[in-house]
């Protein structure tokens, strides 16, 4: 090897491991700088292998900012290079990579198909830790599109894998995947088993921001139970933890859950107050899937706080019941219609109490019977 290019190779891992310091400490630009310095070198001395390394790297603080589409561009950038040097592992973390970015943009059958790509690949080269990875973001998508009895199928996979591994990390987010589903699915006991379970798990770990996602599943669990002073201070925890984390997202899906809370405990004007919090939060982010939640919920309890603007929230609800039905993400579809079902009823509309009845019936078809269960006790609390 000629000894420049050798020097040039070393300057451009230096730049490659300060971007990752840089990216540690939140300084997204200036490791994205530094990440595109590194790959202007690679690319010079033909270095494809650590050019893929580069667009990887770079896809990874787009994805920081919220560039969604600019992070999915720069991992199908590098998987194409991985694909023309014969990188089947780096070919599998690209798509992978790539299929989270789309997820978040609620490109749902892309992300899905990225995601089968990896895990195929990662079964082929028998690594099965990465396997797992490709298991539970499969699970993700699924639960999302309504599909929990294949999410679950595909979390129970993937924990498998993470136990006998000893993956911890790996073993909170299946088992927090698991309470999810249980929890669409209305059945709050092993909901409350498997967030229970996630939590000692993160705890243990010290991660405190996933530690504080499985408290929210717990706070959700809570209110389901209608343990609404449980839901209160769970969600309040995990308000103080992730707030000033660099978190937008999951602070305002943290605010998001208090304010439910507080509004189930009759506190309307503090309920709104939150939810507003959590809606400023959201108001420049690229996660589709996120903002419809945070969209949803604000909406459900500003036509409560706020009748006089009850026409402004159920058009927000209509608009996101729309998105959600464009993209595929049924579980936020169901939500929203069971939001403006309930404001129908409230105010006396000739078919209130009909939608409610049909979204119950729905919702137990497709097996969502937390929906279920919320669209019927919505419909006896109607006003005859």
């Amino acid at each position: 090897m000629p000894r420049a290019i050798g020097q040039q190779q070393l300057v451009a891992r230096l730049l490659n491991n300060l971007a990752i310091m840089k990216r540690r400490a939140g300084d997204f630009a200036g490791s994205l700088a530094l990440n595109r310095e590194a790959l202007a070198i690679r690319r010079e001395i033909g270095d494809r292998a650590n050019e893929a390394v580069s667009l990887n790297n770079i896809g990874n603080v787009l994805l920081d900012q919220g560039d969604l589409a600019g992070a999915a561009r720069h991992y199908e950038d590098a998987a194409v290079i991985h694909q023309a040097i014969g990188d089947r592992r780096g070919l599998a973390r690209a798509r992978n990579n790539a299929a989270v970015a789309l997820k978040m943009q609620g490109a749902m059958a892309r992300a899905y198909a990225a995601n089968e790509e990896a895990l195929a690949i990662r079964r082929e080269i028998a690594d099965p830790g990465s396997e797992a990875i490709s298991l539970y973001n499969i699970g993700e998508v699924l639960a999302i599109q309504g599909d929990l009895v294949n999410a679950a199928r595909r979390f129970e996979e993937a924990l498998a894998i993470q136990r006998k591994l000893d993956i911890g990390r790996g073993v909170g987010f299946s088992l927090y995947g698991l309470g999810d589903v249980a929890l669409a699915q209305g059945d709050t006991a092993l909901a409350r088993t498997r967030m229970e379970e996630s939590f000692a798990v993160r705890r243990k770990l010290g991660e405190k921001v996933t530690a504080a996602e499985s408290q929210l599943g717990l706070a959700r669990v809570a209110l389901a139970d209608r343990r609404t002073a449980d839901a209160e201070r769970l969600a309040r925890e995990a308000v103080s933890i992730v707030t000033g984390q660099n978190t937008p997202d999951i602070e305002a899906t943290a605010r998001t859950v208090l304010a439910t809370a507080i509004a189930a405990a009759g506190r309307s004007d503090a309920a709104f107050a939150e939810a507003e919090r959590a809606r400023s939060l959201m108001r420049e982010s690229p996660n589709v899937v996120a903002r419809l939640a945070v969209t949803i919920a604000g909406s459900r309890i500003k036509a409560v706080a706020r009748p006089a603007q009850a026409k402004e929230a159920v058009a927000r609800l209509e608009s996101a019941e729309a998105e959600a039905s464009r993209l595929d993400l049924a579980l936020l579809r169901f939500e929203a219609a069971l939001a403006l079902a309930e404001i129908a009823a409230r105010s006396n509309h000739p078919d209130g109490v009909a939608r409610l009845a049909a979204l119950e019936q729905d919702a137990r078809a497709r097996g969502f019977g937390l929906i279920a269960s919320r669209a019927a006790e919505a419909r006896r609390a109607a006003p005859n």
